[in-house]
């Protein structure tokens, strides 16, 4: 599994520093974890 973010929301403006928490569903094997966003 390999993945980027460019640590924008959806909508384009830049996310707010912090930690945030993820869970992904791949074919019924579920991956959790943080990351944490420093500006």
């Amino acid at each position: 599994l390999n993945e980027g973010w460019n640590g924008r929301t959806n909508s384009g403006t830049a996310s707010a520093e912090g930690t945030y928490f993820y869970l992904i569903n791949v074919n019924d094997e579920f991956y959790k974890g943080t990351l944490t966003l420093i500006r």
